[in-house]
């Protein structure tokens, strides 16, 4: 049973919902005081990722094993007014925890390396939070390295 890499139809939105909701599920416990629940967001969060890709060059990946979705890369050209390159930003990265560690993750970065060749984009972004160790140790592992720090502070009142 080998792990297949397609794009992204419309018959595929249900799938994606159910990976939008296991991912936002998994991160509501490294950060439950922000992050909100994966039914609360599926669908908003998924319509957003969908806008944000027709207007910005933007594609979704979906990894499929026996024609189940186990996984999904979903990115979108940016170019920050700041900064001189235009980049793909790969704004999720998500594997059902049954598949992690299988190698699902690097074959989808691998799909989005290769779509930013096909789109002349030089340079890639990933953000993840910092308690999510296994994206970020994936990440250095595929050659990605810290750019930029977002700090947080909650204030008390």
């Amino acid at each position: 049973m080998s792990t297949k890499i397609s794009t992204y139809t419309p018959e595929d939105l249900d799938a994606v919902h159910q990976l939008i909701t296991e991912l936002h599920d998994d991160l509501k416990v490294l950060e439950p005081d922000i992050i909100a629940s994966g039914a609360e967001v599926a669908t908003s969060y998924t319509d957003y990722i969908l806008e944000k890709g027709e207007t910005n060059r933007g594609i979704i990946y979906l990894a499929k094993k026996d024609d189940q979705a186990i996984g999904l890369v979903a990115m979108r050209v940016e170019k920050d007014k700041d900064e001189e390159i235009e980049y793909l930003f790969i704004s999720d990265l998500i594997v059902t925890k049954n598949e992690r560690n299988s190698g699902t993750g690097s074959k989808l970065l691998q799909r989005a390396e290769e779509y930013a060749k096909e789109t002349g984009i030089h340079h890639l972004k990933v953000a993840a939070l910092t308690e999510n160790h296994g994206a970020r140790n994936l990440y250095s592992k595929l050659g990605f390295r810290d750019y930029a720090v977002t700090l947080y502070k909650k204030l008390e009142y």
